[in-house]
């Protein structure tokens, strides 16, 4: 009988591929890269108030223990319309922490991040038959906080959804000293890639 033998090596050879490919990406020493991304248009019908916004915001981060990970954060962002457009590039710490079980392949946790803006500014008022242009460099403190759930699909993929909330506290200088508030919260999809 030499089915015997070889549905026995079959057998140990499928449970070496499933005990592989259930191994956990959330481990110390492992990466976290991935991001998000927007495009949105508005369109008013009052001169002016159309617009384009495009951002990106991508993250590095490992982990320091089984569930900790830290690093970095990028913001990039475009928006542009009829009376003018701003660009914004930041860059800061960015943490995030699992709570489920390591071997889970439902991963909830809780994340973080604050990134030093520069933003550049460009716009023109018409007021009747004058322009005004006003050009100006300012920075921005970014602070994003966000709970959600990682679905592992593959041994180092997952489809992560969150949902998260946003602060930009803009600092005017130098012709005017005064500060600007902006808030956003929502709901964030994408892919998560863990690199060993």
């Amino acid at each position: 009988m030499r089915v015997v033998p070889l549905l026995g090596v079959l057998a140990v050879g499928i449970t070496q591929v499933v005990r592989a490919q259930s191994v956990s990406p959330i481990r110390t020493g492992e990466w976290i890269v991935d991001g998000a991304a927007n495009f949105s248009h508005v369109h008013g019908q009052e001169p002016g108030t159309s617009g384009t916004s495009v951002s990106l915001a991508p993250s590095a981060l490992r982990f320091v223990t089984p569930h900790l990970a830290l690093g970095t954060s990028l913001a990039l962002s475009h928006s542009s319309s009829s009376s003018g457009h701003s660009n914004s590039v930041g860059i800061g710490p960015a943490v995030r922490y699992f709570f489920g079980d390591s071997a889970s392949t439902l991963q909830p946790f809780v994340a973080g991040s604050v990134t030093l803006n520069r933003v550049s500014l460009l716009s023109t008022i018409n007021l009747g038959d004058t322009q005004l242009t006003t050009d100006a460099t300012q920075r921005a403190l970014g602070y994003d906080g966000s709970i959600g759930l990682t679905k592992i699909i593959a041994t180092n993929v997952g489809i992560t959804g969150e949902a998260y909330y946003a602060h930009l506290h803009l600092h005017m200088t130098p012709a005017n000293d005064e500060t600007r508030d902006s808030y956003s919260a929502g709901a964030r999809f994408g892919f998560t890639v863990f690199v060993r």
